[in-house]
């Protein structure tokens, strides 16, 4: 079973659970519980704290595990973010799998208005953060124990969850219209493996969106027979290839166990990039416009965010051309404010 079989599967025992809860029909098990107050009896100001969301899904997932008794489970786990001024981020759920070797991170949002998505973005960058930093240097220095976690025996995925009252708003009423139009978070790389929407009671609706964070497997791949050497920053390794350290987090993730099976590839919303160029520049503006153009074409980044970005690490451009890291490794090391 692959990952998104596993998500799929707690998806929906996790909003058969919702149903049963929620539903009215007492006489095939359901419950015909209202959670929100009296008072709000009225469709637009129904609420359900979204820590239900992830409590519930917890559940589901050590309900459908092979194995649920290898299964922990945890809620607002403390993780450090930020390098230069590092502070304490809760992070709303956490899965550990050592069945299976999986570790989820879970956040939640209600989704009432634009707003809502604006902040789970935000919590979605600051998960991403946390990769960069916290996890990525453990891992760069094979660190065996994070909270008695050896994390480079886990893939590791983030899930975000929601739920959304369809006639809350005219935006509410649109985003489960067109549910997968814009399901791509602007914190690169916030992009969805998969996302699912079900209605769980007339008119509520849940969804979730599953996206990649690290893949023990493909990183050992990437790595082999390969001597890293330390640049630039603790958390960022570049390979002999010239392979930066968040490029072997971020980029495509597999499902099956061969990292050389294609047939195990996924490559939903995720374009294939090879990330072993690294051709010589006869000058270092030649190298700056590579580097403005992979912004631009590969990364999805507007030309005036990759013009500021540029202009601001003038003279770190200048060092990374002389040193020769690949345009690739500079553009993502650019994106992620870590050269």
């Amino acid at each position: 079973m692959n990952i998104i079989e596993i998500v799929e599967k707690t998806f929906g025992e996790y909003c058969g659970e919702f149903s049963k809860i929620l539903g009215e029909d007492t006489e095939n098990g359901g419950f015909g519980f209202k959670p929100w107050l009296q008072a709000w009896n009225d469709k637009k100001r129904r609420s359900i704290h979204e820590s239900n969301q992830v409590y519930k899904f917890m559940e589901a997932y050590k309900e459908t595990a092979p194995n649920p008794s290898k299964v922990l489970t945890w809620m607002e786990l403390p993780v450090i973010i930020g390098r230069v001024q590092p502070r304490t981020h809760h992070i709303d759920g956490f899965i550990v799998d050592n069945e299976r070797k999986i570790l989820f991170f879970l956040e939640a949002k209600r989704l009432s208005r634009k707003s809502n998505y604006e902040s789970l973005d935000c919590d979605v960058e600051l998960l991403y953060d946390f990769r960069r930093y916290e996890y990525s240097n453990l891992i760069s220095k094979s660190c065996d124990s994070y909270k008695g976690l050896n994390l480079l025996e886990y893939d590791a995925f983030a899930i975000c969850l929601v739920d959304i009252w369809k006639d809350k708003s005219s935006w509410t009423k649109e985003k489960v219209e067109k549910w997968g139009a814009y399901d791509d978070f602007s914190s690169n790389p916030g992009y969805t493996l998969k996302n699912g929407l079900k209605e769980v009671y007339p008119g509520y609706f849940h969804g979730y969106y599953l996206m990649p964070f690290f893949n023990s497997k493909k990183y050992f791949h990437d790595i082999s027979g390969r001597k890293p050497r330390k640049r630039i920053d603790e958390t960022l390794l570049i390979y002999d290839d010239e392979f930066a350290f968040e490029v072997c987090l971020a980029d495509t993730y597999y499902c099956g166990s061969d990292p050389d099976d294609e047939e195990s590839l996924i490559v939903d919303n995720i374009e294939k990039r090879d990330y072993d160029i690294c051709e010589d520049y006869k000058n270092a503006q030649d190298y700056k416009k590579a580097v403005k153009n992979y912004m631009m074409v590969q990364l999805g980044v507007s030309e005036e965010v990759a013009e500021n970005k540029i202009r601001r690490n003038d003279a770190t451009l200048d060092d990374c051309w002389k040193d020769k890291l690949s345009v690739p490794a500079a553009a993502t090391g650019l994106l992620h404010n870590f050269l």
